[in-house]
């Protein structure tokens, strides 16, 4: 039995490359699972972090759907969406979970739903109020106006 040398060495190269790509492999994924860690500690230490990172999300999904005006949107998740198909016209195809993108300056008010990656609703902001700080967002039917708690 004249075994030669040479089919060992190929046996050992290969059971080296495995353990050492395995290693590489347990290595990365410590890696990712540490930043990811690291990640939702921060989110949890600082909340508005993780919704600018969602807005930031949704601003470039909608985005690649419709030309967006250049300005800061406001921002609004749907949460109720019985109560505020009742109280807004404009919203009478909300779901929970859709998102309500409101550019005061450009006069311009879009209903995005993440799930199915459309727009429900786009319509015009009317802007008559001067101070828009202390506003409320009344949407009608067709328009999106702001108007005063003293109304």
């Amino acid at each position: 039995m004249n075994q030669s040398p040479r089919p060992n060495l190929v046996i050992r190269i290969a059971q080296y490359a495995f353990h050492h790509f395995f290693i590489v492999i347990i290595i990365i994924l410590a890696l990712v699972g540490t930043y990811e860690l690291d990640r939702m500690n921060v989110y949890r230490a600082h909340p508005e972090l993780a919704s600018a990172e969602q807005a930031t999300e949704i601003l470039k999904k909608v985005g690649d759907i419709i030309q967006l005006p250049q300005e800061q949107p406001t921002m609004a998740i749907i949460n109720d969406a019985a109560s505020a198909k009742k109280e807004q016209p404009f919203l009478k195809n909300a779901a929970n979970g859709d998102v309500l993108i409101v550019y005061p300056n450009a006069g311009e008010a879009l209903m995005y739903r993440p799930s199915s990656n459309k727009l429900i609703a786009v319509g015009p902001v009317d802007n008559s109020v001067q101070d828009v700080s202390t506003a409320n967002l009344l949407i009608q039917p067709g328009t999106v106006s702001t108007s005063t708690n003293n109304e």
